[in-house]
């Protein structure tokens, strides 16, 4: 097997402007849309009717937020500028609304990934506000009857508990549009561009670099190597050993670009990203094998790619959030596709911190994409050597 994969290395002389073509043009792609993205903010207008500390508070962490141009208007001026096209969206906070727990009342005239990212941004804030709102106002409550005799550990569970039962069942924020309530979801523009253009373009080099195998075919190698020492399964597992070590090079280069260079946050678990790339890798590479073992021969199989890799991405939310997509059945496409998975559950980790239990789901849902495709990939192939 180690000559299999240094025959690979070896090749690559060969055809090294193919693979150095899909790897810069990556990179160009990448930097030029995430330097774009960094750059361009949305405009949003708020009109503080309430002019509390608490909803000054909100307003103060909103103007914080990368994305966002907050500007404070009067209501009359915010509604100017939304039919102005000056901004997409508007925000007003009323009379009352926190202390009487109303819903905010949001302004727009169509809907958009903008639009969507406030409403996601704005919940994640006023919960974040609201947390630190209630948690000083108990630890005051109890410091002021504090018993000096009182142990340490019934005062944190003094304090936890009235936390927990003032929070308890209070969503902290219902925003209204066209008299229907609305969640939004978190959203990050910057990371959404930079990771689908990243599981978009390693598509390509995932499934060319299994297309080896053809290659191999047509020149006699592959007939040479099944009657050579090597056994098919060592045969098999070198090509998607050499498939994989190109895909996962390629996201590592892109991810260390996106870090260093554009300043993407891939949060502090980095180790949580990498097992769902390695787990999308393996999906994508079981793709390409069965389109491997269902082409004719090479020509067939590179105009097949473009069409199906442009396909998954447009379908899993590389170009867009799959949260706007309403269609019912691109969704349940969707449902079927790697590149929902990977996305969804890379998004999950760095913009929500998730954990260990949030990827597992995703990652056997890829992998088990992985076992159908390769399964029927080399079986199909195998049928076809046997003819």
């Amino acid at each position: 097997m180690k000559a299999l994969l240094w025959g690979r290395i070896v090749h690559l002389n060969y055809n090294y402007k193919v693979y150095l073509l899909m790897f810069v043009l990556p990179i160009i792609f990448f930097l030029a849309f995430g330097l774009t993205a960094q750059e361009s903010k949305v405009n949003i207008i708020i009109t503080d009717e309430e002019e509390t500390a608490f909803s000054e508070k909100i307003i103060t962490e909103l103007s914080e937020s990368k994305p966002f141009n907050v500007h404070v208007l009067s209501r009359d001026s915010l509604y100017r500028n939304i039919s102005e096209g000056n901004s997409e969206v508007g925000l007003i906070i009323e009379k009352g609304s926190f202390e009487e727990g109303r819903a905010l009342k949001l302004v727009k005239i169509k809907d958009s990934v903008a639009i969507a990212s406030f409403e996601g941004t704005l919940r994640s804030v006023i919960q974040k506000v609201q947390y630190e709102k209630t948690l000083t106002i108990e630890i005051v409550n109890v410091i002021s009857s504090l018993n000096k005799n009182d142990p340490i550990d019934a005062v944190y569970s003094h304090v936890s508990n009235s936390v927990n039962e003032k929070l308890n069942g209070k969503m902290p924020i219902r925003t209204v549009v066209n008299d229907q309530i609305s969640e939004g979801f978190a959203y990050d523009h910057q990371l959404q561009v930079m990771l689908g253009f990243m599981l978009f373009f390693t598509i390509y080099t995932i499934m060319f670099s299994i297309g080896e195998i053809m290659n191999d075919k047509k020149h006699g190698v592959w007939n040479r190597l099944i009657i050579s020492p090597l056994t098919k399964l060592q045969l098999y597992f070198g090509n998607f050993l050499f498939s994989f070590t190109i895909g996962f090079a390629q996201m590592l280069l892109l991810i260390l670009l996106s870090k260093f260079i554009i300043g993407i946050n891939w949060s502090e678990q980095l180790i949580l990203v990498f097992i769902i790339l390695a787990c999308y890798i393996f999906s994508i590479m079981a793709i390409g094998m069965f389109l491997v073992s269902v082409s004719k021969n090479i020509q067939q199989l590179n105009s097949i790619v473009p069409i199906i890799a442009v396909s998954m991405a447009m379908l899993g939310g590389a170009f867009w959030p799959m949260e706007i997509v309403t269609a019912k059945a691109l969704v349940l496409l969707s449902k079927i596709n790697p590149v929902t998975y990977g996305m969804q559950a890379i998004k999950d980790v760095v913009i929500l911190d998730g954990s260990w239990n949030s990827i597992v789901v995703p990652c056997a849902i890829l992998l088990l994409i992985g076992l159908i495709f390769m399964s029927i990939g080399v079986r199909l192939m195998e049928h076809k050597t046997d003819e």
